[in-house]
Parts: structure tokens; C-alpha cells; sequence
């Protein structure tokens, strides 16, 4: 069982890795981004953003020319509850 202080250190964890992966993000260090964005999801998987987060991974390996985990995370996306990564689903499966 994870403690109370353990949880609270998770979630501190999972925002330091938002930040980062959204810095690394505006600086054009994609990697880095990707990187952040996968530790903020591992982190903190129940978090509300969780769909958001996950389109946007998506979105980092689709631009990457990474269709196979492009369409990983829209999946985790879409299984999130966030509608609109079914369109990119569809889409790369033609």
C-alpha cells in the first residue's frame, strides 16, 4: 500500500515531469518531451489531464513519423475518455 507521503511525492514527481516535458516541448526538444510527458502518465495514470497528455504524446510520435506509438497513445487517449484522439486513431489506420 502506498503511504500518504508517498502519494504526495508521486504527484509532486508527476507535476515536475509535466513541467519539464512541457518546457522541453516549447524549446523544440521533442525527445526530451516525450520522454517527460511518458514519466507525468506513468506517474500519475489516474490524473485528469491523463487524455490530454496521452493525445499529446500521440501527436510528439506522429510528428516523428512514429505511427506505431503515435497510435499507442491516441489509443490510451481515447481510453481516457478524450474523444477526439479517435479521429487521429481512424486516420492512421487508413
Amino acid at each position: 500500500m502506498i503511504s500518504k507521503a508517498d502519494e504526495e511525492g508521486l504527484i509532486s514527481n508527476a507535476a515536475a515531469y509535466q513541467l519539464a516535458a512541457s518546457a522541453s516541448q516549447k524549446l523544440n526538444k521533442t525527445a526530451d518531451a516525450i520522454k517527460y510527458y511518458e514519466k507525468f502518465l506513468e506517474a500519475d495514470p489516474k490524473n485528469k489531464n491523463f487524455g490530454a497528455i496521452a493525445y499529446t504524446v500521440g501527436a510528439l510520435y506522429q510528428g516523428q513519423n512514429n505511427k506505431a506509438k503515435a497510435l499507442e497513445f491516441y489509443k490510451k487517449a481515447v481510453t481516457a475518455g478524450y474523444a477526439d484522439a479517435q479521429k487521429m486513431v481512424d486516420a492512421l489506420n487508413k
